[in-house]
């Protein structure tokens, strides 16, 4: 398990630092792709069989499918992939 840092318990913050990077690896990936248009279509098309071609753990899956967003900056999402799949 990975240390407590000082920061780890600021009220209403979740900061995106190497343990969030190396979480969100995936994750960011699959956000990253939707820049593409052809990207997004197939992700509109198929959402669960887009998603196999990343290795999303369960809990990013869960958020991507349910669209919910602060969930994914909690499992390792940047907001600039986030941003892109709102617009997905």
């Amino acid at each position: 398990m990975p240390s407590r840092r000082d920061y780890d318990d600021i009220p209403g913050t979740i900061v995106f630092d190497g343990r969030q990077s190396r979480r969100g690896y995936a994750l960011n990936k699959f956000l990253m792709s939707l820049n593409q248009p052809a990207n997004r279509e197939a992700f509109r098309a198929d959402e669960a069989g887009y998603l196999d071609r990343f290795d999303l753990d369960d809990e990013q899956r869960e958020a991507v499918l349910g669209r919910q967003w602060l969930r994914l900056l909690e499992v390792g999402g940047n907001r600039t992939g986030i941003q892109l799949g709102r617009a997905a």
